[in-house]
């Protein structure tokens, strides 16, 4: 974060599972270059799944992807706000 700061960034830390912040914070207007940590667990909501390194890598039996599967609980609006902003990010 100090790094970030001392090259003039601004820097703000949020909760990485938190659609709404993350959503505030990609909207938020600033004069100066942002940078946006977002803090996160792996495998965060599934028992199975979180906090362990093993699941960052390993690929999924079909019972497990299934297991993952039933767990998301992403809502569709926030992806479509995701993506048209890094598109238009990305062209402006």
């Amino acid at each position: 974060k100090e790094k970030w700061q001392a090259f003039g960034w601004e820097v703000r830390e949020i909760d990485g599972h938190n659609y709404q912040e993350i959503e505030i914070y990609l909207s938020y207007p600033t004069p100066i270059p942002l940078i946006v940590i977002a803090n996160t667990v792996k495998g965060k909501g599934n028992r199975r799944f979180e906090g362990d390194n093993l699941y960052h890598y390993k690929q999924l039996s079909e019972e497990e992807y299934n297991e993952a599967l039933a767990v998301i609980a992403v809502p569709t609006a926030f992806f479509v706000f995701l993506l048209t902003f890094l598109v238009l990010g990305a062209i402006i």
